[in-house]
């Protein structure tokens, strides 16, 4: 490991294939070499309309325990409308911005899954369920993509400022997110910090 690499954790999730939302999942791929001595040495992120397969410590000390989640509690925009409190890892400023991206994620697996897909069943929950959902649906966005740059917030770590590589792996159909802290940062010893702290709870209830 070089010295100067940056510090971070990382999140596998589904990724381009129907199950993208859901349903049964190999294991992660092992992430290529270069991933692993980035990850810290474990955000989504969530961030597409998926769900996790795997956190390191940190991520599930920033996150919340995902694996915890059963239903489409696990998939990362039904949370974010049924459960407001899963939001607290964002700055309320990023709140209205996160949210349009995840709907339009949600959109887009619609498009590629179709009819009778967990998608839809995603869209159909929150429809009946969430009059935000309902009205930020109707603005019928697509395309958008999250910031590369993402800032997060644990109760105890603080804000933090993080860099969000996603790392494709095509023939599994899943994605590792990893998230770094530029060297010599205030951020930079922050995931290390994340990585020494309990996993907390899924973030469904006040922390």
């Amino acid at each position: 490991m070089r010295p100067a690499a940056p510090r971070g954790w990382s999140r596998g999730l589904p990724h381009g294939r129907p199950a993208d939302l859901g349903g049964h999942h190999d294991r992660p791929h092992h992430p290529p070499p270069r991933a692993r001595h980035r990850r810290q040495p474990r955000p989504r992120s969530r961030e597409r309309a998926e769900e996790a397969l795997a956190q390191n410590p940190a991520a599930a000390a920033l996150l919340g325990d995902e694996s915890a989640l059963t239903g489409l509690d696990r998939v990362v925009v039904h949370r974010w409308f049924m459960h407001p409190f899963s939001r607290d890892v964002y700055p309320v400023q990023d709140h209205d911005v996160c949210g349009r991206v995840f709907v339009s994620d949600l959109r887009a697996a619609l498009a590629r899954q179709g009819p009778g897909s967990r998608a839809e069943q995603v869209v159909q929950s929150l429809l009946a369920r969430s009059e935000e959902f309902a009205r930020v649906w109707a603005g019928h966005e697509v395309g958008l993509r999250h910031e590369t740059r993402k800032r997060l917030v644990h109760p105890e770590v603080g804000e933090m400022s993080l860099e969000c590589q996603r790392l494709v792996d095509v023939e599994r159909s899943q994605v590792l997110l990893v998230f770094t802290a530029a060297p010599g940062t205030p951020d930079d010893d922050r995931p290390r910090l994340l990585a020494s702290l309990a996993p907390r709870p899924a973030l469904l209830t006040p922390s």
